[in-house]
């Protein structure tokens, strides 16, 4: 997988990597039945913040720019989309507290995953146990 476009800015991966990780840190003290708790229609459970953020990635820069790159999942694009009216119809927001699929155990494997991804888009190599 290459970028298409301009390479991506010096730094940018490592920016990534950084808040990923911190965000995995912060969800890794939460079961998965305290990140589907929706406790109100205006926020969003975490383990659906974890899954929109790594969407977005997916949808805007892996989409964007990585060549030959496919979704991983076409039903992601309706359950984490959130205010991209132009990117099709959303899951509602008073109700992604509800949603039980994906699991979050898989969450982490999932943004694993595009973590390669991304890494491949900025042009540095990723370890061999990775597929794409």
């Amino acid at each position: 997988m290459t970028m298409s476009g301009p390479t991506a800015p010096s730094g940018l991966l490592e920016e990534y990597l950084r808040i990923r990780a911190t965000t995995e840190r912060l969800a890794s003290v939460l079961s998965a039945e305290d990140q589907t708790v929706q406790t109100m229609p205006d926020v969003s459970p975490t383990k659906w913040h974890r899954a929109h953020v790594t969407w977005f990635f997916e949808t805007f820069v892996l989409g964007e720019y990585a060549q030959g790159y496919h979704a991983f999942d076409d039903a992601f694009a309706y359950i984490f989309n959130s205010y991209y009216e132009a990117m099709g119809a959303r899951h509602p927001r008073p109700e992604r507290g509800l949603l039980s699929r994906p699991a979050s155990t898989r969450s982490p494997g999932i943004a694993r995953m595009w973590t390669v991804r991304w890494t491949l888009c900025c042009g540095i190599p990723t370890s061999p146990v990775w597929s794409i």
